[in-house]
């Protein structure tokens, strides 16, 4: 059989382990489980850097291997990415180097890196090419035994060399090595008795030639057991037939997941077939795969079709199968089929007890939709489950209580949360610690990987786990209670300004600010983790800053004023109407409803009287087809002045500066799918006292078809949408794709002639295929939308690309692009941590 190329890792994998452990050399050679596991042919590489002509080199000269060229000396070019790898992973892979820009090349997998300075860039070539070392494939050998069945990491196969020890120095023997143990993460510690427990293997004392055995057969130390086949083994016996397919069903089965989670549905359920074809009975995690690519690329019929499917075959969905479909109603905020999904899990036999992913899935959607009732219920049922609620079930649950105003429980689950004590399984250092460490190291040996801070067996690992050595998910427990901390108290100052309670916001601002100054202080763990916390202390230090304002302003705020500027339109409305365009009736009937989650009458302490004068409000505000009135919604004083839209407003800080900097000159709308975010728009507006601006929520496609009036709009403004190919691949899937042909249709329909469209990314790649669709949309053999002349705006970057008709301009739009002002938003500040700087937009007029 042919051997097996080594599985190769991302560069970001690999940049968490270099930068934990601070030694990028031993790192780089530290031996892979999954690499031993397979057979491999050749040695290591002969030569690691080879020098070149000039100022260039090349790294690593074995197939499969990335190569590297230092083009200048800022620069350096990475051929032959290993597949998996991202601009992202890059960018964090070389973090400490902070590099100016990585231009990544998906098809030719190719990347340029460009650093600061050049040394910077040796270093980072250097990096690179311990990185190539560590793909290198390991030395030649049969496969043998497993090494200590469910090891530290995945088992290992042993190879024999000439005089029984590797000789690539992966090991030595006993009498060679400094405490006959060893030290690279994912091998093996010794036993209290200097062997292995399990019949691995014996001591080269007691072994009858004093080697390493290759097979089953091997002698073993008296009364020890022959360790099991693996799949592979298994190919050279009988078991041959169905070896090979289990291998084959793993195979495909991660072949599906890798596709799910690059939104690659036609290739997954290509993968899928493929297993039937076969002959191949798919289990339980192939079709969890599949429901999780339907469910990623927004496909929830075809999720539902498949989950019936798996049912019909005989095969019992598991929890996460249960929680993939989950994952799909809540995407599309479909709550109560989501919510009869739980039910069914515990109505199987067995019982499908939910876990907490599931739970903080559906709570996920119930704040995607502002659904406050749906995920008190499920919190009310984590006890039945036997769960208990982590930090992400927590906030959301606190997201949704401070958006319905509801002050007292609020208040509860802060206090709850500043009661909750460690896990349980965590154990404090304190008095008698010393004895229960001596009484246990009696029978134990220590465990090498918890003495370095990490050890993933957990209770599970035969060696001694001193508590009094602090652990990386100590560090991360310890983080994540007190962002949670910083989070509710926020929340409450969000509800006590809402409802003018000054004294209470200032006090829990102040907890606020003591929590985040202990998080402050945190060590840092891994990269990504690392990162959300410092993103999260930085949006936190904002959102006080506008608490702060408020409170210095001293002025009451007319609560029922500005809601009655918010329009929520839930997607009941698809199901409550009668016809394509909703009688007047219905829709106000809905919003109606739908603005108890915003807290309507929480402050008057009267919900019946508020439902009626906001009905009468929206009845106004509504033409008999259930369309928007402008003149209505911002009074008659405003009736004259021209209306822009910003679509997927996000949390509005753009929108907010924008509608603050012409109060009196434009009237503004904010378009927001997730609740959440459309009342982190109402609270800035509230706050900042903004009278100038209207708030819609729900999904952008049937609220502008169905609820804004034809040429009703002078300017629409979208920032930064996302692209279907999000992950990076362009064979990606959305049904969930928002700039498609028909929205930009839809967008045409609304526009005044002579309304002008501006759509601002960082991604030139997406937004030159939104510029072939603009350049496609024809009426009568004419263009419905046209790039605006020179002569129509001065102030646009020169140097513009002509895509089909359509002008693709890099840089920043200024005001004849319509931004008046610069703003940043969340969005601005994540891109500008990873030093994507480079921004594009178009700016097309109707005819």
């Amino acid at each position: 059989m042919a051997p097996a190329e080594p599985r190769q890792r991302r560069p970001k994998k690999l940049a968490r382990r270099l930068s934990a452990t601070g030694d990028a050399a031993s790192a780089a050679r530290e031996p892979s489980a999954k690499r031993a596991r397979r057979k491999t042919s050749g040695g290591a590489s002969d030569s690691l850097a080879k020098p070149l002509e000039g100022n260039a080199q090349i790294v690593g000269s074995a197939p499969a291997i990335p190569q590297e060229t230092v083009q200048d000396p800022c620069t350096i070019l990475l051929r032959a990415l290993p597949h998996g790898t991202t601009a992202k992973s890059l960018r964090t892979f070389f973090a400490e180097a902070n590099p100016k820009s990585v231009d990544f090349n998906v098809a030719d997998r190719e990347a340029t890196v460009r650093l600061p300075t050049p040394e910077a860039a040796a270093r980072c070539a250097q990096r690179w090419a311990l990185y190539a070392e560590a793909l290198q494939p390991a030395g030649r050998g049969k496969r043998v035994q497993k090494v200590h069945q469910k090891s530290q990491r995945n088992s290992i196969g042993v190879p024999q060399a000439a005089d029984g020890e590797w000789n690539k120095g992966q090991w030595t023997s006993t009498a060679e090595s400094a405490d006959g143990q060893w030290h690279k993460e994912g091998q093996w510690d010794k036993a209290a008795d200097g062997e292995w427990n399990k019949g691995q293997w014996t001591s080269t004392a007691e072994s009858a030639d004093g080697q390493w055995h290759k097979d089953s057969n091997s002698v073993q130390s008296e009364g020890v057991k022959p360790a099991k086949k693996t799949e592979a083994s298994k190919l050279h016996s009988g078991d041959s037939e169905q070896a090979k397919e289990r291998l084959r069903t793993k195979e495909l089965t991660r072949q599906i997941a890798g596709f799910a989670a690059k939104r690659q549905l036609s290739r997954a359920i290509e993968t899928f077939e493929t297993l039937e074809k076969e002959g191949i009975s798919p289990g339980v995690h192939a079709y969890a795969n599949l429901l999780n690519a339907h469910g990623n690329s927004g496909d929830v019929e075809g999720a539902v079709g498949l989950f019936a499917k798996m049912r019909k075959a005989g095969v019992a969905p598991n929890v996460v199968a249960y929680t993939a479909l989950l994952k799909g109603h809540c995407r599309v905020g479909d709550i109560p089929r989501a919510r009869a999904l739980l039910d069914d899990m515990m109505q199987q036999s067995p019982p499908v007890v939910p876990d907490i992913r599931a739970v903080n899935t559906f709570m996920r959607g119930c704040v995607r939709v502002g659904d406050v009732a749906s995920a008190q219920w499920v919190f009310g049922r984590l006890g039945e489950w036997k769960l208990e609620p982590d930090p992400a079930a927590v906030k959301f649950l606190s997201v949704l209580l401070s958006q319905a105003l509801l002050l007292k429980p609020l208040l509860g689950l802060c206090r709850r949360q500043a009661r909750a004590g460690k896990p349980a399984d965590a154990v404090d250092p304190g008095v008698g610690q010393e004895a229960v460490v001596a009484e246990a190291d009696s029978a134990k040996a220590p465990c090498k990987f918890w003495a370095g801070g990490y050890c993933n067996r957990g209770k599970k690992c035969q060696f001694l786990h001193d508590p009094s050595i602090p652990q990386e998910k100590d560090k991360l427990t310890e983080q994540e209670s007190q962002e949670t901390q910083v989070a509710l108290n926020l929340r409450l100052a969000r509800c006590s300004a809402l409802l003018g309670k000054a004294k209470s916001c200032r006090l829990a601002l102040k907890r606020a600010r003591r929590a985040l100054k202990a998080s402050s202080k945190s060590e840092p763990t891994d990269n990504s983790a690392w990162e959300h916390h410092q993103n999260c202390q930085r949006e936190h230090r904002l959102e006080m800053n506008l608490f702060r304002r408020f409170l210095a302003s001293g002025a009451t705020r007319d609560l029922q004023a500005h809601l009655s500027r918010v329009f929520l339109f839930s997607p009941r409305l698809l199901e409550t109407t009668s016809a394509t365009r909703p009688q007047a009736a219905e829709v106000v009937a809905t919003l109606t409803e739908e603005l108890a989650s915003f807290g309507l009458g929480a402050k008057e302490g009267n919900l019946d009287s508020a439902k009626a004068a906001t009905a009468l409000r929206y009845a106004d505000c509504l033409s008999d087809s259930g369309t928007l009135r402008w003149p209505e919604v911002f009074g008659p004083t405003r009736a004259q002045l021209p209306v822009k839209l910003e679509v997927c407003t996000g949390q509005g800080e753009w929108v907010m500066a924008h509608a603050k900097a012409e109060e009196d000159s434009s009237n503004w709308v904010a378009l927001e799918l997730m609740r959440d975010r459309t009342h982190d728009v109402f609270v800035r507006a509230v706050l900042d006292d903004v009278q100038n601006i209207c708030i819609l929520g729900g999904d952008a496609t049937m609220v502008l078809s169905r609820h804004v009036e034809e040429n009703s709009v002078d300017h629409i403004f979208v920032n930064f949408p996302e692209p279907p190919h999000i992950s990076g691949s362009e064979a990606a899937e959305s049904h969930l794709h928002l700039l498609s042909v028909p929205f930009l249709r839809q967008l045409h329909t609304i526009l005044r002639s002579g309304g002008r469209l501006t759509i601002l990314s960082d991604n030139r790649r997406y937004l030159r295929t939104v510029a072939v669709s603009i350049a496609g949309l024809v009426r009568r053999g004419k263009p419905m939308l046209e790039s605006l002349k020179d002569s129509q705006a001065k102030d646009l970057p020169s140097n513009a690309e002509d895509v089909q008709g359509i002008r693709l301009h890099c840089g920043w739009p200024g005001p004849g692009a319509g931004h008046a002002v610069t703003a940043s938003s969340q969005f601005d500040r994540l891109w500008d941590r990873d030093s994507r700087k480079e921004r594009y937009f178009l700016v097309v007029a109707k005819k």
